[in-house]
């Protein structure tokens, strides 16, 4: 067929092969599980979107211009060692055919920075009850990786609101 050179890519020839027979087995299901939805901020889908065809399942996905895929490859020796103990080759767990990796966890690491006491500006308001804290700087929005690359999952709520007349938009994953 296509004589593969080392066994890794004997194996990914493997399963491109196992994924166009697979394909060609399954009947064709629709697009969405679940009806259109509409919320109070506006339309939205409750699931994940699948793609339309098995063609793009089990490879790299369709990533942007500026987005990198970080991937780390094992060597042929980690892998005969994996194999050896029957574990998974990306989450190191136990393998079985029916074996699922668990999901990612995803976290946001908030870094503050002290500035002097001495430093003062007017523009800083508490609120009446204590409770906000209220800043005229600039600052940065901060932004998740779902976001930046479009990501969007059952967990995912939006929630949308005014602040000094700017609108605000908040991801909460």
């Amino acid at each position: 067929m296509h004589r593969p050179q080392t066994l890794t890519d004997a194996f990914a020839l493997a399963k491109l092969q196992e994924a166009t027979i697979s394909s060609f087995m399954r009947k064709p299901k629709p697009l969405l599980d679940k009806p259109f939805v509409k919320t109070s901020f506006g339309h939205s889908y409750t699931q994940k979107f699948a793609p339309a065809s098995g063609f793009n399942q089990g490879h790299r996905p369709v990533m942007g211009q500026n987005q990198k895929l970080t991937t780390s490859r094992l060597s042929e020796k980690e892998v005969a060692e994996r194999r050896a103990k029957n574990l998974c080759f990306t989450c190191n767990e136990k393998w079985t055919p029916t074996h699922k990796c668990k999901a990612q966890l995803h976290s946001i690491e908030i870094v503050s920075v002290e500035e002097d006491e001495q430093h003062t500006e007017t523009s800083d308001e508490w609120s009446e009850e204590g409770q906000t804290y209220c800043s005229n700087d600039d600052i940065p929005p901060l932004i998740s990786l779902n976001a930046i690359t479009g990501n969007t999952t059952y967990q995912t709520m939006r929630v949308s609101g005014k602040v000094r007349g700017n609108t605000l938009h908040i991801l909460i994953d």
